[in-house]
């Protein structure tokens, strides 16, 4: 029976998710299953989301405290903490999971990368580059465009810096990844739980990653943020973790397993 290269995904957006990290290594140990972590460099700006509130008590509601908390709501405002600077990060090293670049200053790419001018492109590869290397000790080997923004400039300065991979898309479709010129893209095949929920219910959205699951044809990467879907997500987490695990189609895998295939040509 063909196996199918299964990965999870886990984006480092803030401090908080950095935070959470050793809970996550922990579930993973439990069900025995590699991830590729992807980790923001910079200044964490997360306030920089809730500043345009027209009406800033909604900075105290329940849902937006339960979620970011109010120190993560007012990092980067007051203590200028940088993500990759976060203790907890250093058990990535030397352990059995993947780790990649997720950018830098995760807010200022997803809200003004189409502004942006090539220098500018370059200066945010360039420091979130520089910043990875003196935190981890080694260059970045993939990356993944912070909130999935790539336009065709970001996706050409991105070939400067000779990624194994890049993960810059969200596609269920057969016509990713590709090989040319350009790096490879391994697309992540559904949205997260917390995107998906505001129109399905839990049950819904599990019926909907094990049917994905069970008719894909070459591989499948889902992605979590250690923040949310752990905390607020973990018994359908786990669910699905366990049901990896448990078929023997899948063959869970870091990503740059799936770049390997593909370029090996191993279905």
């Amino acid at each position: 029976m063909k196996k199918i290269d299964v990965s999870l995904r886990v984006d480092i957006d803030t401090v908080k998710d950095a935070e959470l990290v050793l809970s996550v290594i922990q579930l993973l140990d439990e069900f025995e299953i590699p991830a590729t972590f992807f980790i923001t460099t910079g200044v964490d700006n997360t306030f920089k989301n809730f500043r345009n509130y027209l009406n800033p008590l909604r900075l105290l509601e329940k849902k937006q405290i339960s979620r970011y908390g109010i120190k993560q709501i007012l990092r980067g405002l007051i203590s200028r903490e940088h993500v990759q600077k976060t203790e907890q990060l250093r058990s990535l090293i030397n352990s059995r999971h993947e780790v990649g670049l997720h950018g830098h200053d995760h807010y200022d790419w997803m809200n003004h990368l189409d502004n942006m001018d090539m220098e500018q492109i370059i200066n945010h590869f360039e420091n979130g580059i520089r910043l990875f290397e003196m935190e981890f000790g080694f260059l970045p080997r993939c990356f993944a465009s912070p909130g999935f923004k790539a336009n065709d400039l970001s996706l050409r300065v991105m070939e400067i810096y000779g990624f194994l991979y890049a993960s810059d898309f969200i596609s269920g479709e057969t016509s990713f990844p590709v090989k040319g010129e350009e790096t490879l893209q391994i697309p992540v095949t559904l949205p997260c739980f917390g995107d998906m929920e505001t129109v399905h219910s839990d049950a819904e959205i599990q019926s909907i990653y094990i049917n994905t699951l069970n008719s894909a044809n070459d591989f499948f990467v889902f992605y979590i943020h250690p923040s949310y879907e752990p905390v607020f997500k973990l018994t359908m987490l786990k669910d699905i973790l366990c049901y990896i695990r448990d078929n023997d189609r899948f063959n869970p895998v870091i990503m740059s397993e799936i770049a390997k295939h593909i370029d090996s040509g191993i279905d």
